[in-house]
């Protein structure tokens, strides 16, 4: 009996958190990381494909609600839950700014990289 060394793992391509971009000049479809995310505050991508820039456009009026939302849920719980722990209204305060922020780039990177479309930037 053999043990294999096939260390191997399936994923499936749509299960990624990072999402995927679709670029609009030559449609190669990329993953959006982390690094990007944070190298392109207002939405600017570059495809590594063809190395054009083309930009996230909100495509609905639900993704705004969905950010406050996120902030929300994890500004609140957070400092439910540090105020609880610590009985402390200060350190409560600094947990519902640290959860809303985690949380809200939590959810403006998977919102970004499921729910919007790059568009051309028409100059």
């Amino acid at each position: 009996m053999s043990i294999s060394t096939d260390h191997q793992t399936f994923h499936l391509k749509n299960s990624t958190f990072a999402g995927k971009l679709v670029c609009p000049y030559c449609h190669n479809s990329f993953p959006l990381t982390w690094h990007q995310y944070w190298s392109a505050p207002f939405g600017n991508h570059h495809c590594p494909q063809c190395r054009n820039v083309s930009y996230l456009k909100d495509n609905s009026f639900w993704v705004w609600p969905i950010r406050i939302a996120g902030i929300m849920v994890g500004g609140i719980s957070s400092f439910v839950l540090a105020s609880y722990l610590f009985n402390n209204l200060l350190i409560g305060t600094l947990f519902l700014i640290i959860g809303s922020f985690g949380i809200g780039f939590l959810t403006d990177k998977w919102i970004d990289g499921h729910l919007r479309q790059l568009q051309i930037r028409s100059s």
